[in-house]
């Protein structure tokens, strides 16, 4: 790693992954359990101009995990879902005040000022 390469990558957030399917570059899998499911068998190349040779061993190679994990992982990901307006409307509301005293600063000042 470069330091001028320094946060030029991010990893994305599994937040709410269990709301954007289709999955992969292409789309090719429609939910989570299909992807972990490709992973698990090895991935292989779909495109007929990818060799073995061209995907790390690490993607090559079966995973090797049972149902029992899979379904875990994969309950483990939608875990991760925001049920945002799902949320009882109380838990969004924002109070008067807090126990400390203080007056919450979201939601004050205009919509230009940067606080919310």
């Amino acid at each position: 790693l470069q330091p001028a390469d320094r946060y030029k990558f991010r990893v994305p957030s599994l937040r709410n992954v269990e709301l954007t399917p289709p999955y992969m570059h292409d789309g090719y899998n429609g939910s989570l359990q299909e992807v972990l499911q490709f992973y698990n068998d090895g991935s292989q190349p779909r495109h007929p101009e990818i060799t073995d040779d061209k995907l790390h061993e690490t993607l090559r190679d079966p995973l090797g995990l049972t149902d029992a994990e899979m379904f875990a992982i994969v309950e483990f990901m939608k875990a991760l879902t925001d049920p945002g307006i799902g949320l009882d409307p109380f838990l969004l509301a924002v109070p008067d005040r807090v126990p400390s005293g203080l007056t919450p600063i979201i939601g004050l000042g205009d919509p230009g000022s940067g606080i919310r």
